[in-house]
């Protein structure tokens, strides 16, 4: 299914470095959500990458290189989630919803200056430079197959859970997280052989990610004062997520 090599990882590591440093130094000059969204895809590249190396680097200043890109990336989640739930609602004029988007840039803008304070701290840590002549290639290899097998077995595993009840919203999330942990992996190889499979992996992590979008859409706004107008926005959230989930069990089929 995939050709994972130790020298084309060496080479992909150094290049997802290179990245999410330059997508960092875009986003602390100009935090637009095509930004966030760039960095954020640099590191969570580079956290999966980084999980494949010896555990006697994860003590070390690359250790906190990956650690401090971590934590701005949970700090950008919820903006981004922010963002998303504003897109949905910008459409409707009514002072209900008005009011609600106020609420909602206020708190974006907090997170946001947290966030530049903690890319600004990431900014200052020394570029991840890795000795690669003291990892073993066997290794890292064998490394590379455990990490990649227990990600497909959890895929399977929560596949059947998932398609049997859209209730699971913490598992469609996890199926959706791991099926781009598992994308990100593969891409790390020679996974031209099997273009199928990462495509597959891809579309299920979009619609899924749909689904997500909706669910904490509705979480947020379940939340707020209730009114006519919050209800018919709820109500098509949930008749979305409902043919979204159904498309998603569809794909399961084939």
């Amino acid at each position: 299914m995939y050709d994972f090599t130790a020298q084309f990882y060496f080479e992909s590591f150094d290049k997802l470095v290179i990245k999410s440093n330059e997508r960092l130094e875009n986003y602390r000059k100009n935090p637009t959500e095509e930004n966030i969204h760039d960095v954020r895809t640099s590191i969570r590249r580079l956290d999966i990458a980084w999980k494949i190396l010896p555990k006697k680097l994860h003590h070390t200043k690359a250790d906190k290189f990956i650690t401090l890109r971590k934590e701005f990336f949970k700090n950008n989640s919820q903006i981004r989630d922010l963002d998303v739930i504003k897109q949905k609602l910008e459409s409707n004029t009514s002072e209900d919803i008005v009011q609600i988007i106020k609420k909602i840039n206020k708190k974006k803008q907090k997170l946001l200056e947290s966030a530049q304070k903690k890319a600004e701290i990431a900014s200052k840590i020394d570029t991840v430079k890795i000795d690669w002549r003291d990892i073993t290639h066997e290794k890292l290899e064998n490394k590379f197959k455990k990490i990649t097998l227990k990600l497909i077995n959890k895929i399977e595993k929560t596949i059947p859970i998932v398609t049997s009840n859209d209730k699971k919203i913490k598992q469609l999330h996890e199926l959706r997280k791991n099926c781009k942990k598992l994308r990100y992996l593969l891409e790390l190889t020679n996974y031209e052989r099997s273009p199928n499979f990462i495509n597959k992996m891809k579309e299920m992590q979009d619609v899924l990610g749909s689904v997500r979008d909706c669910d904490i859409t509705i979480n947020f706004l379940s939340k707020q004062k209730k009114s006519t107008i919050l209800d018919s926005i709820i109500k098509s959230e949930l008749e979305k997520r409902t043919n979204l989930y159904k498309g998603f069990v569809q794909m399961q089929k084939f």
